[in-house]
C-alpha cells in the first residue's frame, strides 16, 4: 500500500482470519478548494499540514495525503447507534447487545441530540470545543452522553460518554485494550496541559471481558479560563471495535457524583454480534460485506464463495437477502451459477452481489442464504449456505 498525493473512489476492507469483509466504514467527504472536486473516502489522520486519507484507486487500497491548505471542507459521514429506554434509566440496543443505565436524575443525550448541542456550546465557549473533541478520531462513533445538568447550560457539569471506534485500520499492537488506552491518553495530552496520572493505566474485567482503565488530571482553557479536570478513561472491546467511556468533570466537583459514575461504568454490557466466514459442502466463504456505490448512492450486499469442488453447468443458485427495508420481504435472486465464476486472486469462485438496499442500520448482522439446486427446476436440493454479515453503514 502506498501513500499519494492524489484522488478517487472508495471501497474499504476489514480482515478477521481469512475471511475479508469489503465495507464503507464512514464514507467521508473531502471538497478541494478551486475544482470544487470531491473525494470520498476514510479519513485515517489529519495533522497541522495534512489529511491522510484511505481510498480505492484502480482496485487497490491508497492512501492519499492531502495538504489542508488545499481543502474547502470536510464532511464526515458516520453512523449511528439508536438506544431506546428499556426500564428506569436503563437502555438498550437489541442489534448489537449494547445495555447501559444512566445515573438516575442525569440528562441523557442521543448521538443527533449531542451533535446539535455541541454546535451551540462550542459557538459560545470558543476553547471549550477541544474538551468536547479531546483524543476524538475521524472514525469515532458516539452512542450517547449523560450529563447531570442539561448540556451547555451549566458549568461545571458532570458527564459520561460512550463512543464506538472503528479500529480495523488500526496497528496490530494497537487491537490490545491497554494499549489502545495508552493511545487515547497520548492523544489527550497533545491538546491539554499539565497532564498527570491519578491512577495509572490498569488492565480491568468489565462485565466478563478484557478492558483497560485510567484516572487523570489535567487543565484545559474553558470560557477563557484554566479549569482542572480530571476524567476515567474506560476501554474495552467488541469485535473490531473499541468502546470508549469517558467520564468528564472539574476536579474539585468529581468525587460528588463518584457513586453514580461507577454504577454507569459497571453496567455497560456489549455482547456484539460475531460473525464467522461460514462453510458448506460445495463453497467456504472467503469475503463479503456491503459495498457503496458512490456513483450511485446506493449500497448492495457481496459475497466471495471459493469453491471446494467442480460444479456442474446444469446447477442453479436461488439466493435470499435480508431486506433490510422490510425483514418480512427478502429479497430473492434465482441464477445459473457458472454465470456467477470470476477469478480473484488468481482463483476461481462465486461473486455474489444484491439488487440496491436501503434503509441499512449500522452495527446490525444481515443474514444471506445460498441455496443449490442440481437444475432449475429446483428439484433436487444439493447444498445450502447461511452468512451473516454486518453492516456499518447508516443509509
Amino acid at each position: 500500500m502506498s501513500k499519494k498525493r492524489l484522488t478517487l473512489t472508495i471501497l474499504v476492507y476489514m480482515l478477521v482470519g481469512e475471511f475479508c469483509f469489503f465495507n464503507i466504514i464512514f464514507a467521508d467527504t473531502i471538497i478541494l478548494k478551486g475544482s470544487g472536486k470531491k473525494i470520498q473516502g476514510k479519513i485515517i489522520e489529519r495533522t497541522n499540514t495534512d489529511t491522510l486519507v484511505s481510498v480505492i484507486i484502480n482496485n487497490e487500497k491508497d492512501l492519499l495525503i492531502l495538504p489542508n491548505n488545499e481543502i474547502e471542507a470536510i464532511e464526515l459521514d458516520k453512523a449511528v447507534v439508536s438506544l431506546i429506554p428499556e426500564k428506569g434509566t436503563t437502555y438498550i440496543n437489541n442489534d448489537i447487545g449494547l445495555k447501559i443505565m444512566g445515573p438516575p436524575g442525569w440528562y441523557m443525550y442521543t448521538a443527533e441530540e449531542l451533535t446539535r448541542a455541541e454546535k451551540v456550546t462550542k459557538e459560545a465557549a470558543g476553547e471549550l470545543s477541544k474538551k468536547v473533541d479531546l483524543g476524538a478520531s475521524p472514525w469515532q462513533t458516539k452512542v450517547v452522553e449523560f450529563t447531570k445538568y442539561p448540556f451547555g447550560k451549566a458549568f461545571p457539569n458532570a458527564n459520561i460518554s460512550l463512543s464506538f471506534v472503528d479500529i480495523y485500520e488500526a496497528p496490530t499492537d494497537l487491537k490490545n485494550p491497554l494499549r489502545y488506552l495508552n493511545y487515547k491518553l497520548d492523544k489527550i495530552k497533545k491538546v491539554v496541559k499539565n497532564f498527570e496520572f491519578i491512577e495509572d493505566p490498569k488492565k480491568i474485567i468489565l462485565n466478563g471481558k478484557e478492558g483497560a482503565r485510567a484516572v487523570v488530571r489535567y487543565i484545559l482553557p474553558v470560557y477563557d479560563k484554566p479549569r482542572e479536570f480530571k476524567q476515567i478513561v474506560s476501554i474495552s472491546f467488541s469485535g473490531n471495535f473499541a468502546i470508549e467511556m469517558l467520564v468528564t468533570n472539574t476536579y474539585e466537583n468529581f468525587d460528588n457524583d463518584k457513586g453514580v459514575i461507577e454504577d454507569c461504568l459497571q453496567s455497560l454490557e456489549v455482547s456484539g454480534t460475531k460473525v464467522d466466514a461460514a462453510e458448506s459442502k460445495l463453497y467456504k466463504v472467503v469475503g463479503g460485506g456491503f459495498m457503496f456505490k458512490p456513483e450511485e448512492q446506493k449500497a448492495v450486499y457481496t459475497l466471495f464463495l471459493k469453491l471446494k469442488q467442480e460444479i456442474s453447468d446444469s446447477y442453479y443458485a436461488e439466493i435470499e437477502y435480508e431486506n433490510p427495508d422490510d425483514l418480512s420481504k427478502p429479497i430473492f435472486m434465482f441464477v445459473k451459477l457458472t454465470d456467477l465464476i470470476k477469478t480473484f486472486e488468481n482463483k476461481k469462485g462465486l461473486v455474489l452481489e444484491s439488487p440496491n438496499l436501503e434503509r441499512l442500520k449500522p452495527f446490525k448482522a444481515y443474514n444471506i442464504t445460498v441455496k443449490t439446486y442440481e437444475d432449475r427446476n429446483k428439484d433436487n436440493l444439493i447444498d445450502t449456505l447461511n452468512q451473516k454479515i454486518i453492516s456499518f453503514l447508516n443509509y
